[in-house]
């Protein structure tokens, strides 16, 4: 699980979830000028997890509590770029994700022991997903679950979009 803080990458901007009049909200700070407040936007979220900034620093996501598996793609001046929850029996709530290394995809795992999805179709039934890591490349992704299990995948990317998920044996 990780705080519901982040840095740029450059260092220059501190993002922080907070809750003000039982809203909950996201403020961004410049660190140059003393932690100087520079926008201050309320949040989609009705019982934030945590949140992620992406690795160029353009989005951020955030996610539900454990009770809705809800994650919203933000950009920094608070407008709502996607949403994504299954379409089938959604489960348990996010439990991990993590960015790919160019900030335009997702890698998702859920509570319910189910769901891992990479911008967005990718089921395993049976792998307890407790961390997801993308190899810097951004050519594949390693899932590790609560057994210390392993389970690499290889991706294709066409443009914008993941166009192929492949188990590695």
């Amino acid at each position: 699980m990780t705080p519901g803080y982040a840095f740029h990458a450059d260092g220059r901007y501190f993002v922080l979830a907070e809750r003000h009049k039982s809203r909950e909200t996201l403020g961004v700070y410049d660190v140059l000028d003393s932690y100087k407040l520079i926008r201050h936007f309320p949040l989609p979220t009705v019982s934030l997890s945590s949140l992620s900034l992406s690795p160029t620093g353009d989005h951020l996501a955030v996610w539900e509590g454990p009770f809705e598996y809800k994650l919203y793609v933000l950009n920094l001046t608070g407008s709502t770029i996607a949403t994504f929850s299954p379409d089938r029996d959604p489960g348990f709530g996010i439990r991990c994700i993590a960015w790919h290394p160019n900030g335009l995809f997702l890698a998702v795992g859920g509570w319910d022991d189910k769901d891992v999805a990479a911008n967005h179709p990718l089921t395993l039934e049976t792998f307890t997903t407790r961390d997801i890591r993308w190899a810097p490349d951004g050519k594949g992704f390693v899932l590790l679950d609560r057994d210390q299990y392993c389970c690499a995948f290889e991706v294709e990317e066409d443009d914008l979009a993941v166009s192929e998920i492949r188990a590695l044996a």
